[in-house]
């Protein structure tokens, strides 16, 4: 089974694409896939200033792809100015810190991608599918963007072993080689 982790700007696309859910939603259903979204995005999301329709949208993506919702690995903190602060484990009991975010929204997108990517890494999960061209490089290997998805969902459809899973999979034995 394939297990994909989905960027929070990926859902503007799929409610874009009707028939691109469908095939999303047989491949579910038949257990060759799985979606899966971090609580602090679903948080995000939940609290965005979207309008009502959008976020019921969201809502019934959720269940009808039956998107996994993973406790967010690492703790985004605040401080009594409400400045937040992020740890995430990367390295077994190693710890980053990213310091104290005031009003750099830059560092702060970081530190949630961060938390987007370690906890599709502490989870087994096999891509990162964002089109977040500034998602951190530590991360490559695993991120495709939605094009790349969609090639795979419909790859998926057709042959169960295609060769852009094959391709996948080489690629992430490499990385584990590495490791």
């Amino acid at each position: 089974m394939n297990k994909f982790m989905l960027d929070s700007n990926i859902f503007d696309e799929l409610i874009k694409d009707h028939g691109f859910v469908r095939r999303i939603q047989s491949l579910v259903k038949s257990k060759r896939i799985s979606l899966y979204i971090t609580h602090i995005q679903k948080e995000q999301i939940s609290h965005a200033n979207i309008k009502k329709a959008k976020r019921i949208i969201f809502d019934r993506l959720l269940m009808k792809l039956n998107i996994v919702e993973l406790k967010t690995t690492g703790v985004l903190l605040s401080d009594e100015n409400d400045i937040p602060l992020a740890k995430f484990p990367f390295e077994f009991s190693e710890y980053q810190s990213y310091d104290t975010i005031r009003g750099n929204s830059k560092k702060y997108k970081i530190a949630l991608d961060a938390a987007i990517a370690q906890t599709a890494f502490d989870n087994g999960l096999d891509y990162i599918v964002t089109n977040d061209k500034d998602f951190d490089r530590n991360y490559n290997p695993f991120k495709i963007d939605f094009e790349e998805f969609k090639k795979a969902i419909d790859s998926l459809l057709t042959k169960p072993r295609s060769m852009w899973f094959i391709r996948c999979l080489r690629s992430c034995l490499k990385i584990l080689q590495k490791v």
